[in-house]
């Protein structure tokens, strides 16, 4: 582990420092949707992000509540005013009260109707998973599923190295209004895929931050971002399961930076 340690150290000090940005394409439906966000979009406004899909008319945050009510047959609808939501309305900036868009953080998004398909890139620097699920009560949370053969993980392959994380009820947002069937309760667990750019409702009788087979835990919420201060980043990995895991470390390239943000001028 110690010489791991020092290897994801190396990495990060050639690396990372330049590998700031990802650009993800999310596919949305007339109506509702959910989404998440596994990097941080605070370098622009929701303004600015969606000023060329006038299409999208409202964004909604989910703020975990730890004394939140359990639902019983559907998740909660948006509601301005309460702890739990934040909102950005397109032209209403003094009804709006989003005006950034943090990472590791579920929405909804409200899309025009006579929408077919809408397809939205969102560049943010990426993060470590870190979602914190609120026990007895609701959860709007993605996971970083990934896909292996063009498939997702089913939600049972993925669960299965944590039996008691999700016990109670999974539900999708499907386009459309808010409806009994909007969002849709997922009953197959075998054959529902865990698309790790949709945000799900479930419940959970823990209180837990799972994201997976491997647990990874790195010291600098942010990543591994050095800057010009630290010296040593401490990353742990965990194997969750009762099988032997092969983990490969592979560089990437950071994406274009957004207008405004500092260029990457290395690898």
């Amino acid at each position: 582990m110690k010489t791991l340690l020092i290897l994801l150290a190396a990495l990060a000090l050639a690396a990372r420092s330049d590998a700031q940005w990802q650009t993800t394409s999310y596919t949305l439906k007339g109506g509702w949707n959910g989404i998440y966000l596994h990097g941080d979009a605070t370098h622009a406004t929701p303004d600015q992000l969606f000023a060329a899909y006038p299409d999208i008319l409202e964004i909604w945050r989910w703020n975990p509540n730890p004394d939140e009510v359990q639902f019983i047959s559907t998740p909660l609808e948006p509601v301005s005013g309460t702890a739990e939501w934040s909102v950005w309305r397109r032209g209403s900036p003094e009804t709006s009260t989003l005006t950034l868009m943090t990472g590791q953080t579920g929405y909804l998004v409200n899309v025009t109707s006579t929408v077919t398909t809408l397809n939205v890139p969102i560049t943010f620097t990426p993060l470590p998973p870190g979602a914190v699920w609120v026990r007895n009560g609701a959860n709007l949370l993605g996971f970083p599923t990934k896909q292996n053969g063009g498939t997702y993980p089913t939600f049972a392959s993925y669960f299965s190295s944590f039996a008691p994380a999700v016990t109670g009820k999974i539900h999708k947002y499907i386009g459309g209004e808010l409806s009994a069937t909007n969002p849709l309760q997922i009953f197959s667990t075998g054959t529902e895929r865990v698309d790790r750019n949709q945000a799900y409702w479930f419940e959970t009788q823990t209180v837990e931050n799972f994201h997976g087979p491997l647990d990874i835990t790195v010291s600098n919420p942010a990543g591994l971002d050095f800057g010009r201060l630290e010296s040593l980043v401490t990353v742990r990995l965990r194997n969750r399961t009762t099988v032997a895991q092969t983990v490969t470390l592979t560089p990437a390239s950071s994406g274009s930076a957004p207008a405004g943000q500092e260029a990457i001028t290395g690898p």
